[in-house]
C-alpha cells in the first residue's frame, strides 16, 4: 500500500480539499468549555483557573500531627501596633504606650482623645484638654467598676448620637464616690478588650498600683518587656485569672463546668466568640 492510499491524498469525494479539525489539546478540554478564536495561552489560562485549588486536594500530613498537639491560647489580635497580646502585662504596657479613644458626654458631643496609663499604673492621662495636666487625670484608686457596652445612663439615653457607636468596641469607667462613669469608645473591639483587662486588673490587685515601673525600670511593665514563667507579668496574669475564676466557683474545690468556664472567658473578652 503507498503512502498516499494509507493516508489518503487529503481530497473530499467531490474533489475539495478535506479540512481536519486541529487537535484539541487535553489542558483546553480540562475548562470544559472552549470557544472559537482562542489561542493556546488563553485556553491553558482558563483550564488553571477552572481547576479545583491544590490545597483542597492534598492535605499536608504534618498539620495533623500539629493540630493534635498545639497548645489552645487565647489572645487579641489585630490591634493597631499589630503586636500579639495575651496577658495583663501585656495590656497594661499597651496601655501605657497610649492610644485615641472617643470620650462620650451626657450631652450628646463625642470627643477623641489620647489616653494613657501612668508608667507607675497610678492614673489615667488624656489628652488634648482644657484642664491643666494634674486635672486631666482619672486617679486608678477611685475606681469602682469597669464595664463593658454600652450600659450606662450616658450611652442609653443619648439618642441617634450614641447609636452608631459600636457595642462591642464600648466601655465604662465607674469611679469616685458618687459612682460617676467615663464612657469611652475605642476604635476596634481589640483595644476595648486590652483597656477592660487592664484595668479589671489594677480594679482587683491595688497593691500594684504605683508600682508598675517603667520600660527601664524594674518593674518590667514598660512597652517591649519580656513575658515570660516566673516573670512579673506572668505572676500577674495568673493571679487576675485566678481571682477570676475564684468567683464563680461556688463549692471552692477549685473546679468549674464547662459552661461556667466559657462565661467567665466571654466575660472577660466581650470581643471573643463563644465556642467549646
Amino acid at each position: 500500500m503507498s503512502e498516499q492510499e494509507r493516508y489518503g491524498d487529503g481530497l473530499c469525494d467531490d474533489g475539495a480539499p478535506e479540512i481536519i479539525p486541529p487537535r484539541v489539546s487535553r489542558t483546553g478540554r480540562r475548562s470544559g468549555v472552549i470557544l472559537p478564536g482562542q489561542d493556546n495561552d488563553t485556553i491553558v489560562l482558563e483550564a488553571v483557573r477552572a481547576a479545583p485549588r491544590r490545597s483542597s486536594i492534598i492535605k499536608d500530613p504534618s498539620m495533623h500531627k500539629l493540630a493534635g498537639g498545639r497548645k489552645k491560647t487565647v489572645s487579641f489580635s489585630s490591634i493597631p501596633s499589630e503586636k500579639k497580646v495575651s496577658s495583663a502585662a501585656d495590656c497594661l504596657a499597651f496601655m501605657q504606650g497610649g492610644c485615641e479613644l472617643k470620650k462620650v458626654r451626657p450631652n450628646s458631643r463625642i470627643y477623641s482623645r489620647f489616653y494613657t496609663l501612668d508608667l507607675d499604673l497610678s492614673c489615667l492621662r488624656w489628652e488634648p484638654s482644657k484642664k491643666d495636666g494634674e486635672r486631666a487625670r482619672l486617679d486608678m484608686a477611685t475606681i469602682r467598676e469597669v464595664r463593658t457596652g454600652k450600659s450606662t445612663e450616658t450611652f442609653l439615653h443619648n439618642g441617634p448620637a450614641a447609636e452608631h457607636l459600636a457595642e462591642e468596641a464600648a466601655f465604662s469607667i465607674i469611679h469616685g464616690d458618687d459612682y460617676q462613669s467615663l464612657d469611652l469608645v475605642a476604635l476596634s473591639a481589640d483595644v476595648a478588650n486590652i483597656w477592660v483587662t487592664g484595668l479589671r486588673y489594677l480594679v482587683s490587685h491595688p497593691s500594684a498600683i504605683g508600682h508598675g515601673g517603667g520600660a527601664g525600670g524594674g518593674g518590667g511593665l514598660g512597652e517591649g518587656s519580656i513575658i515570660g514563667e516566673g516573670s512579673l507579668g506572668s505572676k500577674m496574669r495568673s493571679e487576675w485569672l485566678a481571682a477570676e475564676f475564684a468567683e464563680v466557683d461556688e463549692d471552692g474545690y477549685g473546679i468549674v463546668s464547662e459552661d461556667t468556664a466559657v462565661a467567665t472567658i466571654c466575660k472577660l473578652c466581650p470581643g471573643i466568640k463563644e465556642a467549646k
